[in-house]
């Protein structure tokens, strides 16, 4: 039998190199293994819009329709009750709001044609910024902060490089 010492360190006390190293091994450990996305899917979901799918990646894109139970001014209306007036989502609304209400007070002046476009182009914009939702709530996940707390709360330890080192080689 062959005994080889493996000298391990933990996160803290890696050089800058190796933690990064490190933090690159577990860069998607709060994103890869369960649905993050999820709180801003229930976000949308509570203003009236699903959220068919995204991609944060080289696409950047988002599909979505409103709920089957509900129509653009209701949607616009949930965004002005439960959303804050700095957020963009709210700005948008109120907007669309205050534009429907001239299609609605004209609307012999305007076709049901461009009324659907309008309506397609409220819920382009809102879904736009759920977009950007979605790719702040990745980034947070996946930033050095999150997965350094990870790895320092779950006590992974790492060679001098910052290669991970399985606990059975070490008991």
């Amino acid at each position: 039998m062959k005994i080889k010492k493996i000298k391990t360190f933990a996160f803290e006390e890696l050089s800058d190199k190796a933690k990064n190293v490190a933090l690159n091994q577990f860069r998607g450990v709060h994103v890869d293994y369960f649905d993050w996305y999820h709180q801003v899917y229930d976000d949308a979901n509570e203003i009236g819009i699903q959220i068919t799918g995204f991609d944060i990646g080289r696409a950047n894109s988002i599909t979505g329709k409103f709920n089957s139970n509900t129509c653009s001014i209701y949607c616009a209306k949930n965004i002005i009750k439960n959303h804050g007036e700095t957020c963009e989502t709210y700005k948008l609304a109120k907007q669309f709001i205050e534009d429907y209400a001239k299609f609605d007070s004209e609307s012999e002046d305007y076709s049901p044609m461009e009324f659907e476009e309008f309506e397609e182009q409220f819920l382009q914009n809102i879904l736009e910024e759920y977009l950007t939702m979605l790719k702040h709530d990745y980034d947070c996940h996946t930033s050095d902060e999150a997965v350094s707390e990870y790895i320092i709360t779950t006590e992974i330890v790492f060679d001098e490089n910052g290669n991970e080192i399985a606990y059975q080689l070490i008991d």
